[in-house]
């Protein structure tokens, strides 16, 4: 081979591996910015932004620095007994998938993300002394703080398939009896 035919294949190589980065890119920023104009002008959810998005190789495409977060007094000022996916719930006992939680994001039309966890399923008992609150917080892209934004409501049935929440409260033996639960629900 000459000198000539082989600077062509290493300028293949590097032009290939510059336009996969480049797909990547575009593919996260797409991502978010799909996520911005969907929110319109009222703002995008921290939940929604705030974190990195994975591709399905593990690899993290663009990463977005989560905003300082100042908190309201309405919660309580210690870490939350569980955190988690909302997975079902019968009656006034709630179930929570725990752990990592993950979302398959499809480039289908209209496709609803699928969502699983990998930590156990605990049960979550709501009195009629439970404080329920949804997270109405906003973020403003490019933010570096937001003040933290609740609405009280009255019952569980805001809870929506997808939600996300976290629960203060007292384990009575496999259960927590919840005082407070927070809940992020997903846009429509």
């Amino acid at each position: 081979m000459t000198e000539e035919t082989i600077s062509k294949k290493h300028n293949r190589t590097g032009l290939f591996i510059g336009a996969a980065f480049a797909f990547m890119l575009l593919l996260a920023a797409t991502f978010v910015g799909g996520k911005l104009i969907a929110q319109g002008e009222e703002g995008v959810p921290l939940s929604g932004i705030a974190q990195p998005i994975t591709l399905q190789d593990g690899n993290v495409a663009q990463s977005i620095p989560a905003p300082l977060m100042e908190m309201t007094g309405e919660l309580p000022a210690r870490a939350p007994e569980t955190k988690g996916l909302f997975v079902g719930r019968t009656d006034d006992t709630l179930t929570i998938g725990t752990g990592n939680v993950m979302a398959m994001i499809s480039t289908e039309p209209n496709a609803v993300p699928e969502f699983s966890y990998d930590g156990i399923q605990q049960n979550v008992l709501v009195t009629n002394k439970t404080r329920l609150y949804i997270d109405r917080t906003e973020y403003a892209f490019g933010q570096t703080a937001v003040q933290q934004k609740l609405e009280e409501v009255e019952s569980l049935d805001v809870l929506t398939e997808n939600a996300m929440l976290e629960v203060w409260g007292e384990r009575s033996g496999d259960q927590i009896v919840a005082e407070a639960i927070l809940m992020q629900l997903p846009k429509r």
